[in-house]
């Protein structure tokens, strides 16, 4: 089962790579439309792909592999209003907004969490 599950999120991480970067493109190819074209698919897999953190977190944290981190409990649903945000809205200047929110956001995470673990210890 945890097999599956490792499989199944890799592959979906690599769907949502595929979906921003194409393996294959021509030499003249206009990235902003086809980013426009897939921002629905990309955005949709990438809320998936964060939603299944919640259970995969939540099994660490009961197999006592790792603690959730306190600043997860607003990090993950604010992500998903962010990347649920992105798929819906079309305008560049909103698109570029959450572009830097999300960064701002996920490095104040990562931030956080290791203060945390360095305190706690």
């Amino acid at each position: 089962e945890l097999f599956g599950f490792l499989a199944a999120y890799s592959t979906l991480v690599f769907v949502v790579a595929s979906l921003l970067y194409p393996a294959e493109f021509a030499h003249d190819m206009d990235f902003e439309a086809y980013y426009y074209k897939n921002q629905r698919w990309f955005f949709g897999l990438l809320f998936v792909s964060y939603a299944i953190d919640i259970p995969e977190t939540y099994w660490k944290s009961v197999a006592h592999l790792r603690d959730v981190p306190t600043p997860y409990v607003v990090f993950l649903p604010t992500l998903l209003v962010i990347v649920g945000t992105a798929a819906l809205s079309r305008s560049r200047k909103v698109q570029a907004s959450l572009c830097v929110i999300s960064l701002i956001l996920q490095l104040a995470y990562v931030n956080l969490s290791a203060l945390q673990r360095i305190v706690a210890h």
